[in-house]
């Protein structure tokens, strides 16, 4: 009898470990899922954050066009259908880079995620303050140029 105990502790021990292995491994699994979900928020935060950029542009440049102001290089659009403000710098009809209160005006309780800044020509909007998790955005320079904005996802 004295052995049949000591055999059924030895099976209950490696039961034990196995279940603690088995743990770990699901654990490990669970961590790189949930890193690959953070970065695919991210990016999904940086394509959002573009498009919307690109569609305020557009609503200013309309805004502007009905105005008859898109050949001025620096316009003070009034309007209540901007996010924070009811006015708005732009140029050539965009919103232009003047300050980041002045883009961040476009959007309404941006997330605290997002680290802007400027040097006075383009925008950086990063997602948690990662260079390659970021939109850059230039308005034009010209009547005739576009607005630029790049995506950049490599670093989410």
């Amino acid at each position: 009898m004295a052995q049949e105990n000591r055999y059924s502790n030895g099976i209950r021990l490696f039961e034990l470990a196995l279940v603690v292995i088995l743990i770990g491994l699901l654990a490990a699994a669970g961590i790189q899922r949930i890193m690959g979900l953070q970065t695919e928020a991210r990016r999904l935060l940086v394509d959002n954050f573009a498009q919307s950029l690109q569609l305020a542009g557009k609503m200013t440049y309309m805004q502007t066009s009905a105005i008859g102001e898109l050949g001025n290089p620096d316009y003070q659009l009034v309007s209540y259908g901007l996010g924070q403000g009811n006015s708005i710098q732009v140029s050539y009809g965009y919103p232009a880079i003047v300050s980041i209160d002045n883009v961040a005006r476009l959007f309404d309780g941006l997330s605290g995620r997002w680290h802007l800044s400027t040097d006075g020509q383009w925008l950086d909007a990063r997602v948690d303050n990662l260079s390659d998790c970021a939109v850059v955005y230039r308005p034009p320079h010209q009547p005739t140029e576009q607005p630029q904005v790049i995506k950049h996802t490599q670093g989410c």
